[in-house]
């Protein structure tokens, strides 16, 4: 049998056209709160708004050391209240299916801090929709127990490490921001991390009392004193309230947004958290219509500054006993003074100034220029790293202590002290740079001496790009690097000589 085919009938003419208003609507609110949330005007009152709150923080626990986690914390925290080491608990780290204890963001550094001082606060916070940032409901709570664990595993472990229950080193989340379900997976991967921590280049203290995140919100009804704890605190404090949309209306004429340190590439127009407390008497009192200039002129100020003024601010790397160290390119002292400086200390100074550069006569200071992008990273690798480790071997070799610094001092600087440590210090941070083979590096060669650099200097961060070029250096040219630098160092004799 065949079907036979039939059609919808008609439309007619009189049934009623669709009404679309709902979406335009929604469509216009959507806009109206995209647009609210990336006005700097908003955003920058709402961050004095959370920065109250984490001023009253910081003096219901004036024992405590504040901290703000990187980057967004540090529009909330006042440069007089917070400490100058950065820390980095990265929200990735603690992801859905992503969970990590990183050894490039160890944070060892907080160790000290917390047994001297009983105690830390983080301070971070997060967009609309949740309470806490996922790096303060699961990385700090990972980092927490995993050293926890790793102080147990060890044989001389404090007392508290000792008793059958894992309440001591178990893993503690919010239970409002963690399912019983991802706790669970998680907790399943301490006890790897714990040994890969201590199967790593970090020392790790005795800890007399375990560590133990608490967290506290705008929002939190009781705040509790925490300094007679059998615990040391990790206070994990979200700056932000948690508002419908992520936004809510001021009577003060602002709009109060949510997370608002967050993403501030999107509307700062340039603004760093430093400029801001710097001039946040300046900035909170314009008005919404003059606040872009002022914003702009502050901006500007800082780009005319000399790039090549100020005190040395250095990083020394310990294990090397401090022959080589890393620093910020912006914090160094004009070209002139470093060039009378005396002492054992010379300096690999490179700058992302554009233009051409000074003109440098000290044998004392190899002046170097690198270039944003991938032909920065083709010149990183072709020209940076071969200049700068024939300096640093030459000057090793006769005595001298070096300085790498760049414009930030946690990239290219950190990836050209990495390789140098790797071809010119041993396992035991012996200087090697006078043997004719300085050896071949391996990964784990480079993940070490990174490390190294790390557990005193938490700012370093290198890009993986960065990295990869370092790891491309030392292992795609070991039969070409003895000699080429053996033939530099002809060259750096004779013009040192001349």
């Amino acid at each position: 049998m065949r079907h036979s085919l039939t059609t919808a009938p008609p439309v007619e003419d009189s049934a009623p056209p669709v009404d679309d208003s709902l979406a335009r609507e929604t469509t216009h609110a959507r806009r109206e709160i995209r647009q609210e949330s990336n006005d700097a005007y908003n955003r920058l009152h709402s961050i004095a708004e959370d920065a109250a709150f984490i001023s009253r923080m910081a003096h219901l626990y004036p024992t405590f050391k504040m901290y703000p986690n990187l980057r967004c914390g540090a529009w909330y925290v006042e440069p007089k209240l917070g400490q100058r080491e950065p820390v980095y608990f990265k929200s990735t780290d603690g992801h859905f299916g992503q969970w990590a204890f990183n050894l490039r963001r160890a944070n060892l550094h907080l160790l000290d801090a917390i047994t001297q001082c009983g105690g830390v606060i983080l301070v971070d916070s997060t967009r609309r929709g949740k309470r806490f940032p996922d790096a303060l409901s699961k990385t700090v709570p990972i980092w927490c127990a995993v050293i926890n664990l790793a102080v147990a595993k060890r044989s001389n472990g404090p007392s508290w490490t000792a008793m059958e229950s894992k309440e001591n080193y178990g893993l503690y989340t919010p239970s409002g921001s963690v399912s019983r379900s991802e706790h669970s997976q998680m907790e399943s991967r301490l006890d790897e991390w714990a040994e890969k921590l201590l199967s790593s280049e970090y020392s790790i203290p005795c800890l007399p009392k375990p560590l133990r995140p608490i967290w506290i919100t705008a929002d939190t009804q009781t705040i509790l004193p925490l300094d007679s704890l059998d615990v040391y605190p990790v206070v994990c404090v979200s700056a932000s309230r948690l508002v419908q949309e992520g936004i809510e209306r001021r009577s003060a004429g602002y709009t109060y947004v949510q997370g608002s340190g967050d993403d501030h590439e999107s509307w700062s127009q340039g603004l760093t958290p430093e400029l801001y407390w710097q001039n946040h008497t300046q900035i909170l009192a314009a008005s919404r219509s003059t606040l872009s200039v002022v914003i702009s002129s502050l901006v500007a100020s800082t780009y005319q500054s000399d790039d090549f003024t100020g005190s040395p601010i250095l990083v020394p790397v310990i294990p090397v006993k401090s022959r080589l160290a890393v620093g910020m390119a912006h914090s160094m002292p004009s070209l002139s003074a470093l060039s009378s400086m005396s002492g054992r200390k010379v300096y690999v100074f490179m700058t992302s100034q554009p233009g051409p550069l000074p003109a440098v006569s000290s044998c004392r200071i190899l002046l170097l220029q690198t270039t944003p992008g991938k032909k920065g990273q083709h010149k990183l690798l072709t020209d940076v790293l071969p200049q700068s480790l024939h300096f640093i071997r030459h000057h090793l070799v006769h005595g001298e202590d070096i300085a790498v610094v760049c414009n930030d001092g946690k990239d290219i600087s950190v990836g050209v002290a990495v390789a140098a440590l790797c071809l010119f210090f041993d396992d035991e941070g012996v200087c090697v740079a006078n043997t004719n083979s300085p050896g071949t590096p391996t990964k784990d060669t480079v993940r070490k001496r990174l490390q190294w650099i790390l557990a005193n200097n938490p700012q370093a961060n290198p890009s993986r790009t960065t990295l990869k070029r370092v790891n491309e250096y030392l292992m795609s040219q070991p039969r070409h690097l003895d000699a080429t630098l053996s033939a530099v160092e002809g060259d750096l004799e004779s013009s040192f000589n001349a």
